[in-house]
């Protein structure tokens, strides 16, 4: 394990032509395979991880070679400019859902932004990114987030996460093409609605809704949040089909979808 880490420590600086090209060249053609091939293979593996800021100051642990790790190493932030939306929306003091956690970039973020008197409510389905998740919490000092280790949709029991070759990826659906493994794993599952009332339904001003393609049932069991507390979202909309199904669903209850300056193309803002 300490080789491997070595030989990303030598060899990273040598590959500055490459990265840059990655970064910066407007062409697209052949970057992938430039990832693939030069970039991943010299990644460190865990236990190793890779320190990534979040706004106000905070650190969280990403692995190299999953997605959120090695494009944060040649790109920068992770959803820069949504991050920054996200930041500037929330106030001291707000309660606010993430759903789809991960290992914690959101959660970090909002768990600093609303402060010791808000609180973060984290959803996450996959034991290995809960597992991280706490170790960042911890990391940072942050008392004021309650996780909850289920997948969400719109009924309650047990459901298969069909997992991919990134953590990142799991879908209750269809993991996205090339990345499935072919293996699942069953979870629990929950409607946000019984979490909320569990977490005794506070008002709540934001959800981050992150769970690959599996948007419309997580919705459709936060009825009774979404039309009691109002909150605004940041959700995904992977292709034309969904962004469809989710501007009818957000118009039956008085809801716009909008996609803010700077937004990645399927990253959408949901507000009344």
């Amino acid at each position: 394990m300490l080789g491997n880490f070595t030989l990303y420590r030598l060899l990273w600086p040598l590959l500055l032509p490459v990265r840059l090209y990655i970064r910066y060249f407007p062409w697209l053609r052949g970057k992938g395979l430039l990832i693939r091939n030069l970039v991943l293979p010299i990644l460190p593996h865990e236990p190793f991880l890779m320190p990534a800021t979040v706004p106000r100051g905070l650190t969280v642990k990403l692995r190299y070679r999953e997605t959120l790790g090695w494009s944060t190493l040649l790109f920068g932030p992770f959803e820069r400019n949504e991050m920054r939306y996200v930041d500037a929306f929330l106030r001291a003091g707000d309660t606010v859902f993430d759903v789809g956690a991960n290992v914690g970039l959101y959660t970090v973020a909002m768990a600093g932004a609303v402060g010791q008197t808000g609180k973060v409510i984290a959803v996450e389905p996959m034991p290995e990114n809960i597992a991280l998740l706490a170790r960042n919490l911890q990391s940072n000092c942050l008392a004021n987030v309650q996780t909850f280790s289920c997948a969400v949709g719109d009924g309650n029991g047990s459901a298969q996460l069909h997992l991919a070759n990134d953590s990142a990826y799991p879908s209750l659906l269809e993991v996205e093409e090339n990345r499935g493994t072919g293996r699942s794993l069953t979870v629990q599952l929950r409607r946000l609605d019984d979490i909320w009332q569990e977490c005794g339904q506070p008002p709540v001003r934001f959800i981050k809704l992150d769970v690959e393609g599996a948007e419309l049932p997580a919705l459709k069991g936060a009825l009774g949040l979404l039309r009691t507390s109002r909150p605004a979202l940041l959700l995904e909309a992977n292709s034309d089909e969904s962004l469809s199904a989710l501007k009818h669903f957000f118009s039956q209850i008085d809801y716009h979808l909008t996609q803010p300056a700077g937004f990645l193309p399927h990253n959408y803002w949901a507000q009344t």
